[in-house]
């Protein structure tokens, strides 16, 4: 029995599932960035 035998991932799924990812994180930052931008507008100008 081999105990570092790991789930196995489709090489479709492996190859575009990290990159969404990333991009998902930087789509959040950015519409957070935008939305604390929209709210302190008036602060800042």
């Amino acid at each position: 029995v081999t105990e570092d035998k790991k789930p196995e991932l489709p090489s479709r799924m492996r190859r575009v599932h990290f990159p969404n990812a990333k991009f998902g994180l930087y789509a959040a930052i950015f519409i957070i960035c935008l939305c604390l931008f929209l709210i302190y507008k008036d602060s800042i100008f």
